[in-house]
Order: structure tokens, then sequence, then C-alpha cells
């Protein structure tokens, strides 16, 4: 039988075993994916431009906005004249309502106003003057015929001023219409012979405000203030 050949021999001082090879970390795996988790205070920096994005309509709606406006105030300029807003319109300046005895002078009082307590008392509300059957009957003062014609059993004439106030005559024959005009001293009507509260042939004048009665002598001049009303 053949020998096996005998290994070389080993030179002179070599390590009894081979060189030990330098270690090397093994690559580390990238993690598997997981449920999403809250970004990061970097995450969130790198999401800041997206706000950014939704923020941008808001600021494009509030231009426009404020180009209307805009608008609108340029166009109140110009319809504005140039002396700035039209100033208030005077007051129109007031109109005196005068008052006339309702039969020519010389007239004299038999029965003087007296005002009730209440509106249901009693009292005289009015005053009786002097007169004859057939005078003729004065508008104490302008307005508008609201009455004439028989009441109960006496012709009446009423005349509405400009203040509203009711001027009742009786007893008379009237001689106007209701709703004609009648200029202070015309004449509306004739004192009839009808029946009368005066012992004698009288002029009853009343005049009443609202729900009140006034004194008609306190309506003439020199008899009390004159009453002022606004021109329309």
């Amino acid at each position: 039988m053949s020998k096996r050949p005998s290994p070389p021999p080993r030179p002179p001082h070599a390590p009894a075993h081979s060189p030990q090879r330098a270690h090397t970390p093994a690559p580390q795996r990238a993690p598997a994916p997981g449920p999403a988790t809250a970004p990061t205070s970097a995450s969130a920096g790198a999401q800041t431009p997206n706000r950014g994005l939704h923020l941008a309509p808001t600021r494009r709606a509030i231009c426009w906005w404020l180009a209307v406006v805009l608008g609108l105030l340029v166009a109140a300029a110009v319809t504005l004249p140039s002396g700035g807003p039209a100033a208030a319109a005077p007051a129109a300046a007031p109109t005196a309502v005068v008052y006339r005895a309702p039969i020519a002078p010389p007239w004299r009082v038999v029965r003087s106003f007296v005002g009730p307590a209440a509106p249901w008392a009693a009292g005289h509300r009015g005053i009786d003057l002097d007169t004859q059957v057939g005078a003729p009957v004065l508008a104490p003062v302008a307005g508008t015929v609201a009455v004439a014609g028989t009441i109960v059993d006496r012709g009446v004439v009423t005349i509405v001023d400009a203040a509203g106030r009711r001027n009742s005559l009786e007893p008379v024959t009237p001689g106007v219409r209701v709703g004609q005009q009648v200029t202070i001293g015309e004449v509306v009507a004739t004192v009839s012979a009808e029946r009368s509260h005066c012992a004698g042939t009288c002029l009853h004048w009343g005049v009443r405000e609202g729900l009140n009665y006034l004194d008609p002598l306190a309506l003439l001049p020199g008899g009390g203030p004159i009453v002022l009303l606004p021109t329309r």
C-alpha cells in the first residue's frame, strides 16, 4: 500500500490557529408596517403648509367682501351732493286760527259759559248771544261744514276749524251743505224760531275740542291766547 503524503512543514512562528475575521454587524431590518401613530413634532411641522391651503379660501372671501364694501362706500360718496347730506327742511311757519262772533256787532251775551265738572255733569256748554229771528249767522272761524241739518228738534250748523275744534250754532236754518269749505265771517245760516233754552230769541254757540267744551269768548281776539297751528 502507498502512504499518504505528509503535510508540509509549518512556517516558523506561525500561529497555531488561523487569524480571526473582523466582526461585521448584521444589517437591521426595517420595522414591519403597523397601525398609524400620532405625528411627531417634526411631522406636524412638515404638515403646517397644508393648513395654509385650507385658509386660502377664507382669505379670498375676506378680500372679496372688503372689495364689495369699498365699492358701496364709493357709490354712496358719488350720490351725495357736493355740499354733504341734505339739511332738514325748515319747519313751516305756524298759521294763526282767528275767531270772531257768529253775529254782527254789536252783540251781547245773555248767558255765559259754565264748564261741567265732568263730561256727564250739568253745565252750560257754550254762550248765548242775544239776536232776533231771521238774523244772519256768520261762520265764527274758517273751516269745513260737518253738520247742516236738524238734530232732534232744532236746526244746527257745525263747522270744524283747522285745529279740529267743532263750532256748533243753533237754532238755525242752514244755508250750507256738509263738506263745504267756509271762510270766517261768511253767512252760513239764519236764526230760526225753533225751540231754544233762552227766554227770548238767542243764538247758542258751543265749541268742543275732543270731549272737552271750551269757552267761545276765550277764542275771540283779546279774549284769550291765539292758537297757532303749523301749515299743511
